[in-house]
């Protein structure tokens, strides 16, 4: 009898403490579930907002652009007298154009001399995600030109100053701004009309096929092609840029048909 209470007693111990060790297992399975989900909440990495991003600046046109630091090692930039090329090795990410007609206009950078900026991009052909981004950070620039400067985006702007006069030609009547009146020399012909200041050639229009030229658009029958000239002076760029005056005014006539 004492024997048979003895091994009872055993059995109970034993159960005792398989009960004890199964809680005692599910409690450390349950906190090291809770300090892994704690460590990676807390060690999560966000990606960097554009306002964190560090930025280097491209002098170009006279104006600033900022574009992200982390691309200054991988994408090089050609400036020309109006164009900032951005390329990465042999894959070309984008153009800015200053005071162009070609290009999709980004918007306006205003001052003293109004600045049209625009823009031609490429297709990445291979969807590298990298070469994607580099072309993404166009936004960065635009982003960082509204803080700077007095940007106004999506617009070709030129001046507050909405007076013109009047150039005949043969095709169709240009309107150009009046303040450069005294300044500008237009030559005009049957074909062409030369835009210039002193010995210094701002643009030409053409009224016949060219090979040179860029295509405006039609007037009618007659193609309207322009050949712009590298400028130096803040005045004869801001002549320059005016060149969308005349476009305005040819868009608002029936006639004319942009290209």
């Amino acid at each position: 009898m004492k024997r048979f209470l003895l091994i009872v007693l055993v059995l109970a111990l034993l159960i005792t403490m398989s009960a004890c060790g199964s809680d005692t297992k599910k409690d450390a399975n349950t906190e090291t579930k809770d300090i892994s989900q704690t460590d990676a909440t807390e060690t999560g990495d966000a990606e960097p907002t554009d306002a964190e991003r560090s930025a280097y600046t491209i002098k170009a046109y006279g104006i600033d652009l900022k574009y992200p630091e982390e691309w200054k090692d991988k994408v090089e930039v050609e400036i020309a007298d109006d164009k900032a090329a951005f390329s990465a090795g042999e894959t070309k990410l984008f153009d800015l154009l200053f005071n162009s007609v070609e290009g999709n206009v980004l918007g306006t950078v205003r001052g003293e001399a109004y600045t049209v900026i625009s823009v031609i991009d490429y297709v990445i052909e291979d969807d590298d995600v990298e070469l994607l981004s580099m072309q993404k950070d166009l936004n960065f620039i635009l982003q960082n030109l509204e803080k700077d400067y007095d940007f106004v985006e999506g617009e070709a702007l030129w001046t507050d100053d909405d007076e013109t006069f009047e150039i005949q030609t043969s095709v169709v009547t240009l309107r150009y701004p009046l303040k450069w009146k005294d300044k500008v020399t237009v030559d005009v012909s049957d074909t062409m009309v030369c835009f210039s200041d002193g010995d210094t050639k701002i643009f030409d229009l053409i009224f016949e096929e060219s090979e040179t030229g860029y295509l405006l658009g039609t007037y009618g029958d007659t193609p309207i092609y322009i050949i712009d000239y590298p400028v130096e002076t803040s005045d004869d760029s801001a002549m320059l840029a005016d060149i969308n005056v005349i476009l305005k005014y040819l868009q608002e006539d029936d006639n004319f048909t942009m290209s």
